[in-house]
């Protein structure tokens, strides 16, 4: 069954552009509290893998990406990014996970987040980006993108079945929420025609550990 549905253009470590390594610094520096040195990391849902590559020369023990599309440049790179996820697997356990914006674009979130914590070592963490609601339907189609919760018949006719992702959502398999944090993001342009009315949407960063009984 294929989970993850579309990515962009990767880009290896040859032909990073500032822009781009920027970006990763600023994801990897914002969400993930804590030192990577000497740790394994693993970005689920890398895209083109520039986070994986920042974390790499952050002398990580381990820096790995997975993701569903193998993209033209990650051959060029000497570092592991796999669409086999059986080879992931082979890597694990994983000291920091990161999932960035991943859980609202995919048809079944619990299926994936069981594989992102399968990877997670006893005492790992979790950096998860994600919207309060996914549908099974969230790409990034114009018509289903993430923001479909905030639709209604007046914009476009449809529902999505909603799911929600909070505290429960993660407890269901083990995880407590070490910290929540709300953020909020505009509408991109190519969008906001079928969103009248709505200027931004929410996202919520949240870090998790799993609930280790004594």
């Amino acid at each position: 069954m294929n989970i993850m549905i579309f990515w962009p253009k990767a880009f290896d470590d040859s032909v990073l552009s500032v822009s781009d390594e920027t970006k990763a610094r600023i994801i990897i520096e914002l969400f993930v509290e804590e030192n990577l040195t000497s740790k394994k990391f693993l970005d689920f849902g890398c895209g083109e893998g520039c986070r994986v590559i920042y974390a790499h020369k952050c002398e990580t023990k381990l820096s790995v990406g997975y993701d569903f599309k193998e993209h033209v440049n990650w051959k060029k790179c000497d570092l592991l990014l796999s669409t086999n996820l059986n080879e992931i697997y082979g890597c694990r356990p994983f000291d920091v996970i990161l999932a960035f914006d991943i859980l609202n674009h995919v048809q079944d979130p619990h299926a994936v987040f069981k594989q992102i914590s399968d990877l997670l070592s006893i005492k790992g963490k979790i950096y998860l980006r994600t919207h309060p609601w996914t549908s099974r339907h969230a790409t990034h189609d114009v018509e289903n993108k993430a923001y479909s919760h905030l639709l209604n018949e007046n914009n476009n006719g449809m529902f999505h079945n909603k799911i929600p992702i909070n505290s429960s959502f993660f407890k269901n398999f083990g995880f407590k929420v070490v910290k929540e944090r709300f953020a909020k993001q505009e509408i991109e342009g190519f969008f906001s025609d079928k969103l009248k009315g709505i200027d931004e949407v929410q996202f919520v960063d949240y870090i998790l550990q799993r609930e280790i009984k004594l």
